[in-house]
């Protein structure tokens, strides 16, 4: 028994759709994926210069992929407190990218961190505000 032409181009039609949906959809899952992802806290420990920052800047890479990006300012007649953040990383190994204003002078800085599932990870910088 053969099938109307028009009922079996409305059904290749519906077909089409489905299997357009379900291959996004699996783009999708594989996209956003993150069970190998690693994820750690980075707390920036400024010493005792913090009450000077005004503002603080982290971009953190896993070779050529962005783990992250971290911006603090200071508000009027308030300290920055502890810049803390969480992060996401692809690899075991990051380069964090790190700029801190303080008495309006730029300081940049860059360190090599290795992520752990769930850990915290301080860096800290009071050496470099320490320095004229």
């Amino acid at each position: 028994m053969a099938m109307d032409p028009e009922r079996s181009r409305r059904l290749r039609k519906r077909l089409g759709f489905v299997a357009f949906v379900l291959a996004l959809g699996f783009l999708i899952y594989q996209t956003f994926d993150h069970k190998d992802a690693i994820t750690s806290t980075i707390v920036l420990e400024l010493g005792p210069r913090a009450d000077e920052v005004s503002r603080v800047e982290v971009d953190l890479w896993c070779g050529t992929d962005s783990a992250g990006t971290f911006v603090r300012e200071r508000l009027p007649d308030l300290p920055i407190g502890e810049p803390r953040f969480t992060a996401r990383f692809s690899d075991s190994s990051a380069t964090a990218n790190i700029r801190i204003v303080v008495g309006g002078r730029l300081i940049e800085t860059t360190r090599r961190i290795h992520p752990e599932r769930n850990a915290t990870i301080t860096l800290p910088l009071a050496a470099e505000l320490d320095t004229p």
